[in-house]
């Protein structure tokens, strides 16, 4: 699943939503990955069950404390095979 969390208000969301999404997606036991990307925008992966990927939408709609995330697009897409962990690469500017 691709995310794209989108009108995002309060600048600590991007500050601290990458970490905040990678403990979560471990607690929940997604594999992926979360990027921040200029213009303050954030995209990312995520693999795991349906379950798993139910969880994990949720939390990307709540976002950390202190945010507001109005919407957030999701899409299918094929499963990367190997993948072991959810991280969080760098910014792209």
């Amino acid at each position: 699943m691709r995310f794209t969390p989108s009108d995002i208000f309060q600048n600590p969301w991007r500050d601290s939503s990458s970490k905040h999404t990678q403990t979560r997606a471990q607690e929940f036991g997604v594999t992926g990955w979360i990027q921040n990307i200029a213009g303050e925008k954030i995209e990312g992966e995520a693999q795991g069950n349906e379950e798993q990927l139910q969880k994990m939408v949720k939390e990307i709609k709540t976002g950390p404390p202190n945010a507001v995330v109005v919407k957030v697009e999701t899409e299918d897409i094929p499963v990367v095979e190997g993948e072991k962990e959810f991280v969080v690469k760098r910014t792209v500017r």
